[in-house]
């Protein structure tokens, strides 16, 4: 019995020195702007504006705007992106894969029709996952 508290000792402090080392392992390549300087401002990629002799920070409000379309046959019910491919699972017509190389102009380059509907999709590696309804 003795060691069975032991091992259950030594697990419990493994574990919590595992858990109080992996916080700081996460924020090893963390920027954080303190926006005293502008050095690193991009002015084209920023969300931000900062002027640090007047010391104002403004945030610019969220537009998200269209930049292109594609009409499926059916109904999509699911999206995967990888790469410079987005993968719709559209309902009644299976798999769609779509080139997005230029945003402004997806095309759509294969399909896979399933036997069911496709209800949604992930994709990992060179795979798409299909997860269809009523097959």
């Amino acid at each position: 019995m003795k060691w069975l508290a032991g091992l259950v000792a030594v697990t419990v402090i493994s574990s919590v020195l595992l858990l109080s080392a992996l916080p700081s392992l996460a924020i090893e390549h963390k920027h954080i702007e303190t926006f005293n300087t502008t050095l690193y401002k991009d002015l084209l990629n920023t969300t931000a504006w900062w002027d640090t002799l007047a010391g104002e920070l403004k945030l610019y409000p969220f537009a998200p705007t269209l930049v292109g379309s594609y009409d499926t046959p059916g109904n999509s019910y699911g999206v995967a992106v990888s790469g410079d491919h987005a993968f719709v699972a559209d309902y009644g017509s299976g798999l769609l894969v779509m080139d997005i190389s230029d945003p402004t102009a997806p095309a759509l380059v294969g399909t896979c029709d399933t036997p069911g509907n496709a209800m949604g999709v992930a994709v990992s590696g060179g795979h798409a996952f299909v997860a269809d309804y009523g097959s």
